[in-house]
């Protein structure tokens, strides 16, 4: 049987709802503090921006913008900027996929000013980790030096 690319999205879905209902994605900021910034991702702006993804791999994305696409680069560019404005703490930003208990457990503990312990957390638990750009800096090389109050200049 051959799928249209369609068919094969809609096959590619089916698979992953069940996972879908028990992941969520949390977008932040990281230190050698912990963590700066935490918020949950709405799931349809992340549907959207993996169905870009997919299309973009293909070769098959008609370069449109859309508006959840739009808003998930505009969160990633303002903690891109919040980073910049704290270089000296050694920032990452970070995209992680977490199962909804462990998501839930580790706001509780940003909430509650746990931050460095969050961090460890989310290193732990996460499913997937991504790391975006900041400043040319090697992403996973600090990733994997922080939390580390020795790292702060203050």
């Amino acid at each position: 049987m051959i799928l249209r690319f369609k068919d094969f999205v809609d096959e590619n879905r089916k698979v992953h709802e069940g996972q879908q209902e028990i992941f969520q994605w949390y977008a932040g900021v990281a230190d050698c503090l912990g963590i700066d910034c935490l918020f949950l991702i709405n799931d349809e702006v992340q549907a959207e921006a993996d169905r870009r993804n997919t299309l973009s791999q293909l070769g098959l994305d008609d370069e449109e913008t859309y508006p959840e696409t739009t808003n998930m680069n505009q969160v990633i560019g303002q903690l891109v900027q919040r980073a910049h404005a704290n270089i000296q703490r050694h920032p990452v930003v970070f995209k992680a996929r977490l199962e909804k208990t462990d998501g839930e457990m580790i706001m509780h503990m940003f909430r509650d000013g746990q931050n460095e312990e969050a961090l460890k957390f989310v290193k732990g638990l996460a499913d997937t980790i991504q790391l975006a750009r900041v400043g040319g800096l090697n992403g996973e090389r600090t990733w994997n030096n922080i939390p580390n109050r020795s790292l702060n200049p203050i």
